[in-house]
């Protein structure tokens, strides 16, 4: 789960570079500012929609046709280590923090906090609107906004004023040309852009570059009825008003002198068919780039699939074995491990399953899966293989040895998983068909 996560982020991340890249380099002083404005959330939906499609290709089967003649289910393998100590020496720990996972929650901590910043600016300009003064302009409601003189701004079907601001008709069109192109649902997505990809700096300048498109398309719609020249003395005139609103579309930016320029420039030839040849290999790169996953030697389309993955518990969920004739040992901490690992069907839909997931299964046999301490004096390893039945209430049942070590192993084996919390039951409401855990009794080399 966390590695997915964090390929999610790395491959969102890569893509906004990439679109930001063909935004500022290739459309940077394009005056096609629609078109712009497609490339830029078509960029972003493939940002986030295609990591998140790909999430489970990761996963390649590795079982021959032979193999799927009994069905059993995938356990990722767990290694278990007993420690051993004198009786004397204080059994040491062996786990160390998770920085990982503890870089990922104050990663989500952050990223959530953005996002509850966002909701909450929302909110503050749903609870404006009931404190304000309406007043129609043409088809344009305006709420004006008591005792102020801020300058206008827009959010989605809505302009706001300030009670004593002088609105002309060019910043009126302005504000009317964001409504009727929906620029606020733009400046939504920018927000929660950079508050999930708020580490990436790019993510930043792309929605600078995404508030800049938006102000050029509006100033567009309005010197189309307007002329030029007092179009920009407008804007000129709006410097002098109060600080912009960010969460809105306003007339009033910092960007007052490149949109001028803008205005300004002649419209550019339409090149539309060579930036589309050089959209298209991007875009091919992008799903690539969403599409990577690790591969694995042998994969072959069967109808198993296998994982390995590997977790060591704590030593206080194992217990120690003492040795008091012999006094401390050479090593503190020494390793025997059981080793758990198993195959799952591709339908997984129609298999029983373990409540919390195969982590908190893997969890339960770290906590009560024990090496016989007779196995150990004997230095005795080998691999148990049990097989059982998930029942309709979840309960195990004909928990039996198919490949045996010797009873001691054997009998550890069994106790475990007949110790079993319930499971959830498969879907078909009858018995499970039966599955097969190999179990791995590995002793520390000497």
């Amino acid at each position: 789960m966390i590695l997915s996560i964090m390929l999610f982020l790395i491959k969102a991340s890569l893509i906004i570079i990439g679109v930001w890249l063909f935004v500022r380099l290739i459309l940077g002083r394009d005056t096609k500012f629609r078109r712009k404005r497609i490339i830029i959330n078509s960029g972003i939906a493939i940002a986030f929609l295609l990591p998140m499609l790909t999430a489970g290709s990761s996963v390649h089967s590795t079982a021959t046709p032979s193999e799927t003649t009994d069905p059993t289910i995938t356990i990722p393998a767990i290694s278990i280590p007993i420690y051993m100590t004198s009786r004397d020496e204080p059994q040491i720990s062996a786990t160390s923090p998770d920085f990982v996972t503890i870089g990922l929650v104050c990663y989500a901590t952050i990223a959530g906090l953005l996002i509850m910043r966002l909701f909450i600016r929302i909110l503050s300009v749903a609870v404006l609107s009931h404190r304000c003064l309406k007043e129609s302009s043409g088809s344009t409601t305006i709420f004006r906004i008591a005792d102020s003189d801020s300058g206008p701004f827009s959010f989605f079907s809505r302009v706001y004023a300030g009670e004593r601001t002088v609105l002309s008709p060019e910043m009126l069109r302005h504000e009317e040309a964001h409504i009727t192109q929906w620029h606020s649902a733009d400046i939504v997505v920018s927000e929660l852009l950079t508050a999930i990809l708020w580490l990436n700096p790019i993510a930043w300048l792309l929605r600078r570059e995404i508030r800049d498109n938006l102000e050029f398309l509006a100033d567009e719609a309005s010197i189309e009825s307007s002329d030029r020249i007092s179009y920009q003395y407008s804007l000129l005139n709006s410097c002098l008003s109060s600080p912009e609103a960010t969460l809105c579309t306003n007339f009033n930016v910092s960007s007052i002198k490149k949109r001028i320029r803008m205005i300004n420039r002649i419209s550019t030839t339409s090149h539309g068919r060579w930036i589309y040849l050089i959209a298209a290999p991007l875009l091919i790169i992008a799903v690539a780039v969403g599409c990577a996953a690790p591969k694995e030697e042998n994969s072959s389309p069967a109808e198993i699939i296998t994982a390995t993955d590997e977790t060591t518990p704590s030593p206080e969920s194992i217990g120690s074995v003492e040795e008091a004739e012999s006094g401390p040992i050479q090593s503190a901490v020494s390793e025997s491990s059981l080793k758990v690992t198993e195959t799952m069907l591709i339908n997984e839909d129609m298999a029983p399953s373990f409540p919390g997931g195969i982590s908190v299964f893997l969890q339960y046999l770290g906590e009560h899966l024990e090496y016989p301490q007779s196995a150990i004096d004997d230095k005795v390893s080998g691999t148990v293989i049990v097989s059982f039945v998930v029942t309709p209430d979840g309960s195990v049942k004909d928990v039996h040895v198919i490949d045996s070590v010797r009873k001691d192993l054997d009998d550890a084996a069994i106790a475990v998983i007949k110790k079993s919390p319930k499971w959830k039951p498969a879907p078909s409401g009858k018995d499970s068909e039966p599955l097969n855990i190999p179990i791995k009794f590995r002793l520390p080399k000497q």
